[in-house]
Formats: structure tokens, C-alpha cells, sequence
């Protein structure tokens, strides 16, 4: 499932891209992460993050550098993941998770572990 992470309107704050990437890296050890150095590209980082040379999640940084997108089939590791990004973010900003076809969405604050399973069935 493709979830979509944004503040729910413009934002001053941005991620630090660089310190971003470290810890992504150290967050699943064994993963790739990358810089997409094509201008014309949406997003400025990617990654994709594997337990047991198994891909559990693909993730995406826009260029605005306050959005993401990830691609994940199990919903605890999406979960916990999306927890981790959340520390990323300053708490008072208003953070909303959309599905891709943008039936779903919820305040990230609101998100809980059962809503998510729920919603990605697994």
C-alpha cells in the first residue's frame, strides 16, 4: 500500500536531508538509501529498507523536503516506521497520512497501529 505523510498546508520547517539519510540508514541496517540527483524527479531521497534480505518498506523524500511516500505491504512495520518519521517532525505541526487512491486520511496524531492494519489488511 502507498501512503502519502505531509504537513496539511506549507510549512517553513524542512528536513535535513543528509542527517535524514544517516539515520535512515541506521535505522534497518542492510538498507539502501540514495540521492536522486535528476532535478526533473519529484524526490530528492529514496530508500528501501530490508529485514532479512527481505524488502519491507520503499520510501520516497520530496523535493519540498517535508513530505514522504512509502510502499509497504506489512501494516506493524508501517506503522512503527511511520512513528520513527514522526520524530523527524516539530510536534505542533499539523501531519496528515493520505492512501494513495485518497479514500483514507487521518491526522498522523490519530493514527493507531489497529487503524492501520485495518486499513492495509495484513
Amino acid at each position: 500500500m502507498k501512503l502519502f505523510i505531509s504537513p496539511i498546508s506549507a510549512s517553513e520547517w524542512k528536513i535535513n536531508v543528509a542527517d535524514f539519510k544517516v539515520q535512515l540508514e541506521k535505522y534497518v541496517l542492510g538498507s539502501r538509501v540514495w540521492e536522486v540527483n535528476d532535478l526533473n524527479r519529484k524526490y530528492i531521497l529514496e530508500w528501501e529498507l530490508f529485514i532479512s534480505n527481505v524488502l519491507k518498506l520503499e520510501g520516497r523524500l520530496s523535493r519540498d523536503l517535508i513530505s514522504i511516500v512509502i510502499e509497504c505491504r506489512d501494516a506493524v512495520f508501517a506503522f512503527d516506521f511511520i512513528k520513527w518519521y514522526a520524530s523527524w517532525l516539530p510536534a505542533q505541526e499539523e501531519i496528515w497520512i493520505y492512501d494513495e487512491p485518497f479514500e483514507f486520511n487521518c491526522a498522523l496524531n490519530e493514527l493507531s497501529k489497529d487503524l492501520l492494519i485495518s486499513l492495509m489488511g495484513s
